[in-house]
């Protein structure tokens, strides 16, 4: 017969996100929407609004708080957070997604993924989750199941994952503000490339060895096997050695090529640039309910991944209008 004595004390698996992204909006959205975030309110306040229990509720608060956006204050409670408010109050059509984004970089467990997959192939669900099961990441073999399962779904709702299964987390819209002309983003061309902190990794430029199909990493084999967001790179220039039309970037060593007549060109292209959106964009009429009409501006060449970037900001408009289950 088994004694108190006996029995071994369960485990405690680690924290990680029982839930995805989506959902743990939508959550606090509800919370938000009853309760403002001016002040800190409970558990139970917060199980009142979703008439349960505050056990019941304790996974997801906790998952919405990794994800920061939950504020927590000891002894107070929770608020949402300016993070959420970025995604339910958007002030341009990149920030539903960055925000997204940001959420997913949270979590302590993600970090550690992140760091070990981004720009590389993640495993899918059954490796992961033993990968997970390891007793350096702390989680029980049930516990281990469920975050495999939600990152991989966090991963496919912010489509996050190219076609081979690789990590990729800048989103689409982000490059607007880089130093450089994405033109330059060629295998041979020549890099400086800096850490996540900033420092140089190689003061002698490397050249590109691979460029990833949406234009976000590159690949500096030189710097290892690993892909690179576009965001560090320091300076980028041409293989070839001709300076002709080179011209000093705006910000840190950059240099872009310029050609001889662009300059030249410049007015004419503001000139006919109207109409040369008419070429390449469709505008489209669409009716809505009660005579309502809404007008959508796309270009020709639209693929699948431009329509989940738009589906997300659709979500956003939605959410900062109010409208729940779009």
């Amino acid at each position: 017969m088994e004694t108190q004595k006996s029995r071994k004390p369960s485990k405690r698996s680690s924290s990680y996100p029982s839930d995805t992204i989506n959902k743990c909006i939508d959550f606090v959205s509800q919370i938000y929407k009853t309760h403002g975030d001016s002040y800190f309110i409970s558990r139970e306040e917060i199980a009142k609004t979703f008439n349960q229990s505050a056990g019941s509720l304790q996974k997801r608060i906790g998952t919405c708080n990794q994800y920061d956006l939950l504020d927590l204050s000891v002894g107070q409670g929770y608020k949402p957070s300016s993070l959420f408010k970025k995604i339910f109050r958007p002030l341009n059509s990149n920030e539903v997604l960055e925000g997204k984004i940001e959420c997913f970089r949270s979590p302590k467990l993600y970090q550690s993924l992140i760091s070990l997959f981004e720009g590389s192939i993640v495993p899918t669900l059954d490796p992961l989750t033993n990968r997970l099961a390891r007793e350096e990441y702390g989680l029980s073999d049930k516990a281990a199941h469920v975050a495999a399962k939600i990152f991989l779904e966090n991963c496919e709702d912010l489509d996050l994952l190219d076609n081979e299964n690789n990590l990729f987390l800048n989103p689409e819209g982000q490059n607007d503000s880089l130093h450089f002309d994405l033109e330059l983003l060629v295998i041979d061309n020549l890099v400086t490339v800096e850490n996540s902190d900033g420092q140089l990794l190689n003061e002698t430029p490397y050249p590109i060895t691979a460029v990833s199909e949406d234009r976000n990493y590159i690949q500096v084999s030189k710097l290892g096997e690993s892909f690179i967001p576009i965001s560090q790179i320091n300076s980028i220039k041409p293989k070839s050695n001709d300076t002709t039309g080179y011209r000093e970037g705006d910000n840190k060593n950059t240099l872009a090529l310029v050609s001889s007549t662009q300059n030249e060109n410049t007015s004419e292209k503001q000139k006919n640039e109207h109409n040369v959106d008419k070429e390449k964009y469709l505008t489209q009429e669409i009716l809505l309910t009660n005579s309502k009409k809404a007008i959508l501006t796309i270009p020709y060449n639209i693929e699948a991944k431009d329509l989940r970037v738009l589906k997300h900001q659709i979500d956003g408009i939605g959410l900062s209008l109010g409208v729940e289950d779009i």
